[in-house]
């Protein structure tokens, strides 16, 4: 199924991120559907594209002068930028290219069949030219869709405009012009893609199979999710020197927030004397014990476990003995033995792995490492 669109579905959604088109990106992502876009269509789109960013930042200058907040005046994807066209184009271009890599979304450029039937239907009063109609964008948003479907040979053509005038003749609003059809050629025409979803047949069948595609694709990612589990168990990859290597910064940092003198008093001046004054942690740690469990959760693995960990400390006591000029005296050889619950998160989705074999855990696909319940086992002078 082949569908194609005129510019005015795109007026409300410049940048293709409704529901209803993401239904649709969706599906050509699968290859259930191809999807189409004149160069003409892009152009035209563009151009209300830089309109609206500018009527925007006009709004926002005027809501500005009357003290309101940009944040509730505006989206960040616009007041980020000053208005500038080129900048502006980028966005729009960027989203385009996006598009096309991510799904079956195809760009058809003008080239001399758009311009030769552009002068024939003018000579010859064909639509969109009849009535004393003049319309060379839409003949050229036409031309490059009849273009396609001459060459290709499918079931199903679908042209979806928002508003039926533009492609169909004055005596019949609801059916495209007669002069538009083409022989032998399956060609639907649709008012709003909402309209076309509902009530298109082949489409709803085309949605069965999508939903029939997700849970397949869902169970195999549970399936590998699974596997990836018990693999990174067996091999042992969470372990002392992991903790050490990708984690060891931000566990420094957390510790560091703790007021240890506060925590542990009685046990600090047991040991070394109530003249302790401060108590701050090094980023000298190690890992002495780790235990974990892995879960699967929303396609992600959760991991949730405890480590011990080794942190020397520097123990700043009065210095009365004035053995030095110093006014505190520092005990290098404090090593406190902490108790930790943590929890990180492997992100399977972004590394878009088929096997197993493909997997290797990194910082780059390891988030969201946090701490909790940080416990002092024992002091070691």
């Amino acid at each position: 199924m082949k569908i194609f669109f005129d510019t005015n579905v795109f007026y409300t959604d410049l940048l293709f991120k409704s529901q209803a088109i993401d239904l649709l990106l969706e599906m050509s992502k699968e290859n259930l559907i191809e999807l189409y876009i004149a160069e003409m269509v892009l152009l035209e789109l563009e151009k209300a594209y830089v309109e609206s960013v500018q009527k925007k930042l006009n709004n926002l200058k005027e809501l500005k002068k009357l003290d309101i907040k940009i944040n509730d005046a505006i989206d960040n994807d616009y007041y980020l930028y000053n208005y500038n066209p080129d900048r502006i184009k980028n966005i729009f271009y960027s989203r385009i290219e996006e598009l096309k890599k991510e799904y079956k979304v195809n760009i058809v450029e003008v080239d001399n069949y758009e311009i030769n039937q552009l002068l024939y239907r003018y000579i010859e009063k064909k639509a969109p030219f009849d009535n004393n109609k003049n319309s060379w964008q839409d003949c050229l948003v036409w031309s490059s869709y009849e273009k396609i479907i001459n060459k290709t040979d499918d079931k199903y053509y679908i042209f979806i405009v928002n508003d039926k005038k533009a492609f169909s003749s004055e005596s019949n609003r609801e059916n495209l012009h007669h002069d538009y059809l083409i022989d032998g050629k399956n060609i639907e025409y649709y008012d709003k893609i909402i309209n076309f979803s509902n009530n298109n047949l082949e489409f709803k069948n085309l949605k069965k199979e999508l939903e029939k595609l997700k849970l397949t694709k869902q169970f195999k990612q549970l399936e590998l999710l699974d596997k990836l589990k018990d693999s990174i168990k067996e091999m042992n990859i969470i372990n002392k020197n992991f903790i050490e290597n990708n984690f060891a910064d931000g566990i420094v940092s957390e510790i560091k927030e703790i007021d240890f003198l506060e925590l542990e008093k009685e046990k600090i001046y047991k040991k070394f004397g109530d003249l302790v004054e401060i108590v701050t942690p090094t980023d000298n740690i190690k890992c002495d014990n780790i235990e974990y469990d892995i879960k699967i959760e929303n396609d992600i693995l959760s991991v949730y476990g405890n480590i011990i960990i080794s942190n020397e400390m520097d123990i700043y006591t009065i210095n009365y003995a004035r053995e030095s000029s110093d006014d505190w005296y520092i005990d290098n050889e404090v090593w406190f033995k902490l108790n930790i619950d943590f929890s990180f998160i492997i992100n399977i989705n972004e590394n878009k792995i088929e096997d197993i074999e493909d997997f290797e855990l990194s910082k780059e696909n390891i988030s969201d490492f946090k701490l909790s319940n940080i416990q002092v086992v024992d002091i070691i002078k």
